[in-house]
């Protein structure tokens, strides 16, 4: 559920919904117009918080910081049995697409 608001709140501000120096939903909003549990949208701002595209003042409201440009690419490396050869193909896969994606594996 806390990606899903991170999400949106990415697209809004991708989509120009949202503009910087926005003010955001308190977390007590959300909880109660959308039924989350309170932790469940405090961990979405935090995780938005850490790549600085939000900002908090403490005891008021959080704030729109940073506009996103372009979000990552998911990418799926699917291995059948870990192996020390597969880790290094892995490793340089990882290498060589940049950090534009996520990887998971």
């Amino acid at each position: 559920m806390y990606q899903q608001i991170v999400d949106s709140i990415i697209n809004n501000i991708s989509n120009r919904n949202i503009v910087i120096n926005e003010k955001l939903p308190s977390i007590n909003l959300i909880n109660e117009d959308f039924y989350l549990s309170r932790d469940t949208v405090q961990k979405a701002y935090n995780i938005l918080k850490e790549r600085n595209i939000i900002v908090s003042i403490p005891r008021r409201c959080y704030y729109v910081t940073n506009i996103v440009t372009a979000p990552k690419l998911n990418v799926l490396f699917l291995i059948n049995k870990l192996s020390t050869y597969k880790m290094r193909i892995h490793n340089s896969f990882l290498n060589k697409i940049g950090s534009g994606y996520l990887v998971y594996f």
